[in-house]
């Protein structure tokens, strides 16, 4: 038997896939990510109209986020590494699917109307995407308390639910 770490090899016979290890967490960096997306989703969510119960975060092997019938937002730790605009689409995307669970036009139209230029960032996350995923390296929080992501709104340019609006749309 020869040893691989992602496959066992039985001689004459077809490789066997090991499942791989969970990425896992640690506990303090979990804590930190996690109040840094809560802060910034809040912001999102009350300039949007939109609400959620919690936020969790992972570290994910093939997603950027998810949103919950329920309202809980999962979004994956190595978005830290993406620019700040970048994260914020990903947020409002979650977010959007709060008022459509589908990628409906109307779904888009939540989207956009919050970042109108969201598909160029779409764009830049597909392209970054892949690197940040399959990144194994340790993630590095220093800094993170101090992320300089510029705010998306002034409290005075609140959409005022506009979003649920359907005539809107």
């Amino acid at each position: 038997m020869l040893f691989d770490p992602l496959r066992i090899f039985f001689s004459g016979k077809r490789p066997i896939p090991v499942r791989r290890r969970k990425r896992s967490l640690p506990a303090a960096q979990r804590k930190v990510a996690v109040e840094w997306f809560t802060a910034r989703t809040t912001e999102w969510a009350e300039y949007m109209g939109m609400d959620f119960k919690a936020v969790r975060v992972r570290d994910m092997t093939s997603r950027w986020g998810s949103c919950s019938a329920k309202g809980f937002l999962s979004f994956n730790v190595r978005l830290l590494a993406a620019p700040g605009d970048v994260i914020d689409y990903v947020i409002v995307h979650e977010l959007a699917h709060r008022c459509e669970m589908n990628h409906s036009p109307r779904f888009w139209a939540i989207v956009k109307r919050a970042i109108p230029e969201y598909k160029e960032l779409r764009k830049e996350l597909k392209s970054i995407g892949p690197g940040l995923l399959s990144d194994s390296r340790p993630l590095n929080f220093e800094g993170l308390r101090d992320a300089r992501i510029p705010r998306p709104f002034q409290s005075a340019d609140r959409l005022e639910g506009a979003v649920l609006d359907p005539s809107v749309l």
